[in-house]
């Protein structure tokens, strides 16, 4: 009796149709064919994706073979590359700016058959090499997702973002964006001032600059009692002057070279010390 496997695993159980491709894909451009099996599975991810993806082009070099996939729009969306001598079994897919945008699953032995198709450029459309609309997941081109230095080099993940000289950063909630977001979370804006440096003459003094000392509380004593006084919110103290009653002597505030001199002038009144 013969036997017969009614629940195959994955790879076994696609391994006679064109997964990960669609099954509309012809594999062919007329010149060169994609096998059924030269690739077992495949996750695409990249950013402007759509239910187009597809292989649309694959370099191949002397040492290497670069496979794009992209959109009708946009041929170039991502890649993977792996070299001729020693194909991997996995194919990191990533978009231009080195962002991870998918995987490839494939074994060495079948991703050697490129070696078979010669040097150049092999190009293909959207009939010819569709990926299956399981192995795609549509990741919207809205918002931020990065940020490129003036060297080229793209941040992304986690990025502290830090005033520099002159420039201030806040956030806010924006409301009125709330309205748009498809999940109706509020969206947070990050607003970027580029006020100017107000010391701009002492960065460009250097060490010869010196930092000034201000004054930041004062301490009144009166017997047992302390009151100590704290600038305002605008960085000032105020001294109010008191009324001609008062048995307190006169407090004088002079300024000399090394800052403040604060003094009492007059006799010391009864009750006062």
């Amino acid at each position: 009796m013969a036997q017969r496997i009614l629940f195959p695993e994955w790879r076994a159980e696609n391994e006679a149709t064109k997964y990960p491709f669609a099954q509309c894909a012809s594999l062919t451009n007329g010149s060169k064919t994609i096998l059924e099996g030269m690739f077992l599975d495949a996750s695409l991810y990249p950013i402007g994706g759509g239910y187009d993806l597809h292989i649309s082009e694959v370099v191949i070099t002397n040492d290497a073979v670069r496979i794009y996939i992209g959109t009708v729009a946009q041929k170039q969306l991502c890649s993977a590359t792996f070299s001729r001598l020693a194909p991997p079994d996995l194919l990191k897919v990533v978009d231009s700016a080195n962002r991870p945008a998918g995987v490839l699953v494939s074994e060495s032995s079948r991703l050697g058959l490129f070696n078979g198709w010669g040097t150049g450029v092999h190009q293909f459309t959207l009939k010819q090499t569709m990926f299956a609309a399981s192995c795609v997941v549509p990741i919207p081109d809205t918002g931020v997702r990065g940020i490129r230095l003036a060297d080229g080099t793209v941040l992304t993940g986690e990025v502290w973002l830090v005033g520099g000289k002159g420039v201030t950063l806040s956030s806010r909630t924006d409301l009125e964006a709330r309205r748009d977001n498809p999940q109706g979370k509020p969206v947070t804006t990050i607003t970027i001032d580029a006020v100017g440096d107000p010391l701009f003459r002492r960065c460009a003094c250097g060490d010869l600059f010196e930092t000034p000392s201000f004054v930041q509380t004062l301490t009144f004593v009166d017997k047992n009692q302390t009151v100590v006084v704290s600038p305002g919110d605008y960085g000032n103290i105020r001294i109010a002057v008191n009324n001609d009653l008062a048995q307190h002597p006169v407090l004088r505030i002079s300024a000399t070279d090394k800052g403040l001199y604060v003094h009492a002038v007059g006799t010391l009144l009864q009750s006062v010390r």
